[in-house]
């Protein structure tokens, strides 16, 4: 018997994440300005030119300055509850792909600027971070919700 997938996403916005070493995302404002209840299949996942045409690599310095509207991103939270759903949930929307939260970067005691990230590891689902001075490639997306006239 093939099992039902669940693709439905609940987060709670009234309980804020907690970021490494008590950072603060550069965002704050838009932290609870999102849909509590969606279905991740509908998440937009967003590439620059370059990554979509693999005419080369970017960096995430690049995405960050120029790319999605980070109004529209997801954030920490719902990378965290993309996780509890689990890796053949996973699998079956991203395929392959690693996920960003641009929503929720935060930098370091240096300035370094990092973005949360999830992806499969060894048939697990890890959360971290990538600091955005690294190569970003054709297999990673930023997720952003569509017009809000379309979310539910």
């Amino acid at each position: 018997m093939q099992e039902t997938l669940d693709f439905i996403v609940c987060v709670d916005r009234s309980i804020k994440p907690t970021y490494p070493k008590n950072r603060e995302p550069h965002f704050p404002k838009y932290e609870l300005i999102l849909p509590t209840k969606y279905d991740h299949r509908e998440l937009i996942q967003w590439q620059n030119d370059y990554q979509k045409y693999g005419q080369q690599i970017t960096t995430g310095e690049d995405i960050y300055l120029d790319g999605p509207d980070i109004s529209d991103c997801t954030n920490l939270m719902d990378l965290i509850a993309i996780k509890e759903k689990g890796i053949a949930v996973f699998r079956a929307v991203f395929q392959g792909k690693i996920v960003f939260a641009w929503k929720s970067v935060v930098e370091n005691d240096v300035d370094d600027v990092f973005v949360p990230l999830l992806w499969e590891q060894n048939e697990e689902l890890v959360l971290g971070w990538r600091y955005i001075g690294r190569n970003f490639d054709h297999n990673c997306v930023a997720l952003r919700f569509p017009p809000r006239e379309n979310i539910q």
